[in-house]
C-alpha cells in the first residue's frame, strides 16, 4: 500500500494495482490490460521516489509509473463503424448500393430491403490501447428498447417492422470516460408492397367501393319493393 502525492492510496494485489481516492470513495483497477507487466505482486514491494514516481514489485517484474499522469488519462478516442452484415454476409458499398451509399466508416444510413430481418452493426474505438478494457453503450430507444453498456462490440437485430430507426453507440475509454458525442446510423426498413401506405390505401379504397354498392343495391331493392306493394295497392 502506498500513498501518492495527491492524497490517493495505491494498493499491490493478486489481481493488479488498485488506487482509491478518498475524496469520492471510489477505487480504479488496473491489470495487464492496461499495460502491468504483471496482475500478482509482492506485498512490502513499494517505493515512492523523489520525483513523485510510484514503484511496485512483482512477480513479473517492477513497475514504475507516474500516478498524476495515470489518472489524469481521460482522453476517449472515436467511435467508428467497422462493419455492416445481413444474414451474416458483410456488405460492400460498391457491390451492396441499394444498402449503403458509402463505406462502412463513413456510412451513416442503412437501407434494409423487404426480406432482410437479420442484420448486424459492428464498431470500435479507434483507441489501440486497453482493448479488452473499452465499453460501447448502446442506446436506441426505437431500436427494440435496447440500452446497454458492453464491452463487446456488435449488435444484432431481427424482424424489425418497416419504419425508420436511428442507432446509436458511444465508448468509454479504460478510465469509465464516456465519450460526450455517439456516432449514430440511420436505418430504413422497406416494407414489402403489401405493407406498404399506398397498397393499404387502395384496398381501403376497394374495401369502401365494394361496401358501398352493397349497401347502393340494397337500397334499389328496397325501392323496387317498396315500388312493386305501391302498384299492388293501386291495383287492389
Amino acid at each position: 500500500m502506498q500513498k501518492d502525492s495527491i492524497g490517493n492510496i495505491w494498493i499491490s494485489t493478486n489481481n493488479g494495482l488498485s488506487c482509491f481516492d478518498p475524496s469520492n470513495n471510489m477505487f480504479r483497477n488496473y491489470t495487464v490490460d492496461d499495460g502491468l507487466s504483471g496482475n500478482e505482486f509482492n506485498r512490502f514491494e513499494t517505493f515512492v521516489m523523489a520525483n513523485g514516481e510510484l514503484i511496485f514489485g512483482g512477480v513479473d517484474g517492477f513497475v514504475i509509473f507516474n500516478p498524476q499522469q495515470v489518472l489524469r488519462e481521460k482522453i476517449v478516442s472515436n467511435i467508428v463503424f467497422t462493419g455492416i452484415s445481413i444474414f451474416d454476409k458483410p456488405l460492400q458499398w460498391k457491390i451492396d448500393s441499394k444498402n449503403i451509399q458509402a463505406p462502412i466508416g463513413y456510412a451513416n444510413h442503412l437501407t434494409l430491403q423487404p426480406g432482410q430481418n437479420v442484420f448486424s452493426i459492428s464498431f470500435a474505438s479507434l483507441e489501440y490501447r486497453s482493448n479488452s478494457r473499452k465499453n460501447y453503450s448502446i442506446n436506441s430507444m426505437d431500436l427494440m428498447k435496447l440500452d446497454k453498456s458492453s464491452p463487446k462490440h456488435e449488435v444484432t437485430y431481427t424482424n424489425l417492422s418497416p419504419g425508420t430507426y436511428t442507432f446509436h453507440v458511444k465508448g468509454s475509454n479504460s478510465n469509465v470516460t464516456w465519450s460526450k458525442n455517439p456516432i449514430s446510423m440511420e436505418i430504413i426498413v422497406l416494407p414489402y408492397w403489401y405493407q406498404t401506405l399506398w397498397f393499404k390505401l387502395i384496398l381501403l379504397s376497394i374495401i369502401t367501393l365494394i361496401m358501398w354498392n352493397i349497401v347502393r343495391f340494397r337500397l334499389q331493392q328496397e325501392l323496387k319493393v317498396e315500388k312493386l306493394r305501391n302498384q299492388l295497392q293501386e291495383i287492389l
